[in-house]
């Protein structure tokens, strides 16, 4: 695990704002590095977020099954019934289970 506190570019911290459009779709943005993802789900959404989160801080695949964005359930469930969440900043070490690091918003 300590290897992934190698990846430089990779931030503590991420600000994930998260509104359902008009059409029903479902869009993330990082104001902080004008960056966003979409999808047709809350779900498929999360997916999307750890791709764009990987993908933007080339973050090698053999530590991608290590770091996952996944937001608290309430949000989730939120996310279901409400036009626009800001969530609050993610802290990638926050949680930790033997095969996994979970990023958890804090």
């Amino acid at each position: 695990m300590k290897q992934i506190n190698r990846l430089p570019k990779l931030p503590k911290k991420i600000l994930v704002e998260i509104k359902k459009a008009d059409s029903g779709d479902f869009l993330a943005y990082i104001p902080e590095f004008d960056i966003f993802t979409e999808a047709d789900n809350p779900a498929h959404l999360i997916l999307q977020v750890n791709d764009l989160i990987y993908a933007y801080f080339d973050v090698p695949k053999k530590y991608q099954a290590q770091l996952h964005f996944f937001p608290p359930l309430e949000v989730l469930e939120d996310l279901w019934g409400i036009r626009e969440v800001k969530l609050p900043k993610v802290q990638f070490s926050s949680f930790y289970t033997p095969n996994s690091h979970l990023l958890q918003c804090v």
